[in-house]
């Protein structure tokens, strides 16, 4: 992982996780939301898809807030938002 410089979270060793999310090849990629709720999956390494997937789930996230309080804008200031 540190050779690659892969920065999302590995879970080695671990059939009952692999099981009880259903997933069925590898790698697969879950995008969780900060609630814990799966957003995406994604089967393979597809760079792309991963990122596209991981990118409309932010927006999601950033229309969210907003809807949930209007005029307040997504993040802090100088946080990129």
């Amino acid at each position: 992982v540190k050779e690659h410089g892969y920065t999302y979270t590995f879970t080695y060793a671990n059939d009952q996780l692999f099981k009880d999310l259903k997933a069925w090849g590898y790698p697969t990629f879950f995008v969780v939301d900060g609630n814990g709720v799966v957003q995406d999956v994604v089967v393979g390494f597809k760079e792309d898809q991963i990122r596209a997937s991981v990118a409309n789930s932010l927006a999601t996230l950033k229309k969210t807030a907003k809807a949930d309080k209007p005029g307040m804008a997504f993040g802090h200031k100088g946080m990129g938002s």
